[in-house]
């Protein structure tokens, strides 16, 4: 049971990891880009990031209670 909680946990991190490097950091990139004149845009964009950041802390948050479980019933 171990095993499959450990790799479990293990995907959803690397899922977090390249949700990051495919959605959060070109958001990040874009939101440097916007001016203060486009206001529309950079709200925009910030409700992508929100979104992004949420579902990325979801799966993290997920990973890591697969383990916790995982251990405390042990």
């Amino acid at each position: 049971m171990y095993q499959v909680a450990s790799l479990s946990s293990f995907i959803l991190f690397l899922l977090d990891i390249v949700l990051a490097k495919k959605f959060s950091m070109p958001l990040n990139e874009q939101i440097r880009m916007v001016s203060t004149d486009d206001e529309p845009g950079g709200l925009v964009l910030q409700k992508d990031w929100i979104r992004w950041i949420g579902v990325r802390g979801n799966i993290a948050l997920t990973g890591f209670a697969i383990m916790l479980i995982t251990v405390v019933l042990s």
